[in-house]
């Protein structure tokens, strides 16, 4: 028979964030939701109780937290700022990628990066054409020498306005379907790059918008695991994001429910 009790070092644990929420995420948080602005200060606070890099090993930074606890505090992030709980429920992903699919040269330059907060990783998957059908997919990366050119169009790209980087998902062999898909790491500041926004009605403040690329030029150690192997390794993550998303609802549910009662 299955226990779905939490463990009681899990339960201090939920009472700790939740108080943190509740004191320092809470306060504010319909201002700020009304606002197309990063919440980078309260980012700062989440980096300085160590929930940015909750997931990530101790030896780079983090916690080490496992994915109960990791939902744990998506739900309690959640309860107070939806959008403060984007870091750890998308962006964790990041930390997922580089511990699977990393070389230990960017494992140990960008882990440390994500858990202090001063990397926030992306994913630029969805197209104009597409969303999770990497085989209709027509941005392109070709490799020149020691580097990748890309070209194409991203869109509907979550955190917009918080990442300083992003997974970007090309076609490395345009004749091989969904196994010609790669994945690399992409500044946003890179020369070609254009950053365009969506003014939606909800979740303003991690934003949401598109990527022009023309002949955007990366080195090629950008590449992140194999080439041809990107599909895989987004869709691996997804199954992770699938349930942190369902839990950051769920923490907005319980908001919610408890408003209006009270009310």
């Amino acid at each position: 028979m299955l226990n779905f009790t939490f463990s009681e070092e899990q339960e201090l644990f939920r009472q700790m964030v939740r108080e943190f929420a509740q004191s320092e995420l809470a306060p504010g948080y319909l201002a700020r939701a009304k606002r197309e602005e990063a919440p980078l200060e309260e980012f700062r606070k989440m980096a300085e109780q160590g929930l940015m890099g909750i997931n990530i090993p101790e030896e780079y930074g983090g916690q080490g937290a496992d994915y109960v606890t990791t939902g744990i505090a998506v739900e309690e992030i959640s309860r107070a700022d939806i959008n403060c709980s984007y870091p750890i429920a998308i962006g964790g992903v990041a930390s997922g990628v580089f511990l699977q699919h990393g070389t230990p040269a960017q494992k140990r330059e960008w882990l440390p990066k994500i858990a202090r907060g001063e990397k926030l990783v992306g994913i630029a998957l969805t197209e104009p054409s597409c969303g999770s059908d990497a085989a209709a997919m027509k941005t392109t990366a070709v490799r020149d020498g020691d580097d990748y050119v890309l070209n194409g169009e991203k869109s509907s790209i979550s955190l917009i306005n918080c990442s300083t980087d992003f997974y970007l998902f090309a076609k490395t062999d345009p004749h091989s379907g969904a196994r010609g898909v790669s994945c690399f790491l992409v500044p946003l500041d890179t020369p070609g790059i254009t950053k365009s926004f969506f003014h939606d009605m909800g979740c303003r403040p991690i934003g949401r918008g598109a990527l022009a690329l023309k002949n955007a030029r990366i080195p090629a150690s950008s590449l992140m695991g194999q080439e041809g192997r990107g599909f895989h390794l987004v869709m691996g993550s997804f199954d992770y994001t699938k349930v942190t998303i369902g839990l950051m609802c769920l923490g907005v549910a319980q908001t919610a429910l408890e408003e209006a009662i009270a009310y």
